[in-house]
Formats: C-alpha cells, sequence, structure tokens
C-alpha cells in the first residue's frame, strides 16, 4: 500500500487494474490503528507485570503508525481506481440508476452503462444490479460466527504459566481480573471489542436483513447508516487478538512467567474475519428499492 502512494504520488507510476486490486485489498485489510491500541492495551497490561523502558525504536515505530494511518484515510481506493480509468457518465439525479441503466461495480466504485457492458470496465469484473443472494450468504456467514462465537468465550484464549503453575483464562474472566486489577479503561477496551461488537454486530446484520427482506423498511436512511458503521466496527474486535499475539512474544521470563495462546484466539479471529465478510456480502442498494416499491404502491 505504501509503494502504491509513493509510486503514483512521486513517480508518475501508471496505475494497471492490478495495482488497484493490490491496493484495494491491502486497504480493506489495513489494522494499523486497531494494532496500535492493541499495543497501548499490552503496554498497560505489562507495566502491571514489569518495568516498561521506551526506546527510540518503539518511538520511531509509533511516528511510522501514525503516519500509515494519516496515509490510509487521506488516499482511499477510489483514488488508486480513478488513475487507472475515471468514470465519465451522465447522471440524471432524482432517478435511480436502476432505471438510468446505471450499474455500480462493488468492486471498484466504477459507474457504467449496463446495456453496453456486462463486465465492469476498469476492473473486469461481472457486474449485477442487485445481489439479490446476499440474504442466504450473509446467513450463513452469520450463522457460521455464532457457532463459533461459543467456543471463543468458553475456552481460553491464553493461558498464564506462574512457577511452572499454568492458568488458562476466557476473556470474560480476562476482564474481570482486569477490573479488579484496577485497569478499568483496559477492562472496558477488551469488554467493547471483544464482546459486545461481535454480538451487535451479528444481532444488527440479522435485523438489517430482516427489514429489508420482507420489505420494512420505513428509514432507509438510518438504515445505510447503521450499516455503514456496522461495516466500519467490525475490525475493531482484533484488539484482544493483537493483544494475545504481543504479550505472547514479549512476556517470556524464563523459569518465572510465560504467557501462550490459547484455541479461543483461533476461534475469535474466525468470528472477526467471518462477520466482515458477512456485513461486505450484504448489497445496500436492497435498502433503497423499497422507496421505489413504496412509490409505485402509492400510485
Amino acid at each position: 500500500m505504501l509503494f502504491t502512494i509513493i509510486g503514483t504520488g512521486l513517480f508518475n507510476l501508471k496505475v494497471t487494474p492490478i495495482i488497484g486490486e493490490i491496493y484495494a485489498f491491502s486497504h480493506r485489510f489495513c489494522m494499523i490503528d486497531v494494532f496500535i491500541l492493541g499495543v497501548l492495551v499490552s503496554l498497560i497490561k505489562l507495566t502491571a507485570l514489569v518495568e516498561v523502558e521506551f526506546h527510540s525504536g518503539f518511538i520511531l515505530s509509533g511516528i511510522f503508525s501514525v503516519m500509515m494511518i494519516w496515509l490510509y484515510t487521506k488516499v482511499k481506493p477510489q483514488d488508486i481506481w480513478n488513475k487507472v480509468k475515471s468514470a465519465n457518465i451522465d447522471i440524471v439525479p432524482g432517478i435511480s440508476g436502476k432505471k438510468q441503466d446505471l450499474l455500480l461495480c462493488r468492486h471498484c466504485s466504477f459507474v457504467y452503462n449496463a446495456r453496453f457492458y456486462k463486465r465492469c470496465p476498469r476492473c473486469g469484473h461481472i457486474g449485477r444490479v442487485r445481489n439479490y443472494d446476499c440474504y442466504q450468504k450473509a446467513a450463513a456467514l452469520l450463522l457460521s460466527a455464532i457457532i463459533l462465537y461459543l467456543p471463543s468465550n468458553l475456552y481460553p484464549i491464553m493461558f498464564t504459566s506462574y512457577l511452572g503453575n499454568e492458568t488458562g483464562s476466557n476473556i470474560l474472566e480476562g476482564v474481570v481480573t482486569l477490573w479488579q486489577m484496577d485497569s478499568y479503561f483496559v477492562a472496558c477496551v477488551i469488554f467493547l471489542a471483544s464482546i459486545c461488537i461481535p454480538v451487535l454486530k451479528i444481532i444488527a446484520l440479522l435485523v438489517l436483513m430482516f427489514i429489508v427482506k420482507y420489505r420494512r423498511s420505513q428509514k432507509p436512511q438510518l438504515l445505510s447508516k447503521c450499516y455503514r458503521i456496522v461495516s466500519f466496527i467490525g475490525k475493531w474486535s482484533m484488539i484482544d487478538v493483537f493483544v494475545v499475539i504481543i504479550m505472547t512474544s514479549v512476556v517470556r521470563f524464563s523459569g518465572l512467567m510465560t504467557i501462550d495462546p490459547g484455541f479461543a484466539i483461533i476461534t475469535f479471529c474466525l468470528v472477526v474475519i467471518i462477520t466482515i465478510f458477512a456485513a461486505e456480502e450484504f448489497d445496500e442498494r436492497l435498502i433503497w428499492d423499497s422507496i421505489d416499491e413504496r412509490r409505485k404502491k402509492a400510485r
């Protein structure tokens, strides 16, 4: 992602569809902001165990991460795709794109005329006016997430070995322990990211799919905002995964204390990834179709 920005911004690198694909993929799964918060949570945990000193490498990596977050927010995949081919089509305001035979590519956000192209002229993906299969696919993914969510909270997420005695703790037990240690901020962050956000995201997507499927939508603007919020907060559940990875790699006091990941970290990571895919599978355009249907009934 960084090389693409430097090449296109400083050296006028010719952007090809392959570069656009790589940048869009990297941008979608870029979690530097989540990782930084995970580092802060890990440092708060570590300071309760040992004395921590910061050196120049940590400061430089922090500056690099902040700069990457700034680039992440400033350079969107749409900006890179526009360098491949920019959209130049007349759009009549107040009329849906479906009635104008206009199609929005869900892969690269390119608007083109569906009468002349079966594939997106920019990225080559097959375009669909509406993805009506999204209900079944999203529901199957959410069901898988629900099944995996149970072992991710019941089984230990990490094992702590202290003076030869090994104990395992799940997510909720870790939150309670942090609260008892007066680490209220860390306890709240882990509770929100690891317990509340996955549950709320699954419930919100199920409710959203039910409302849109059975045409119960009265406020499409509100539903669209709800969907975009759900899509945005999904990755923040990875905080606990990063915390366990950092603690596992750092806390290695031979003969005194070691921390190892548990089976639950795998299932919890899968829950986060699956819910992200479930949100992306849902076609947001179906929310706005209810407006046209109500107008037809009114006539």
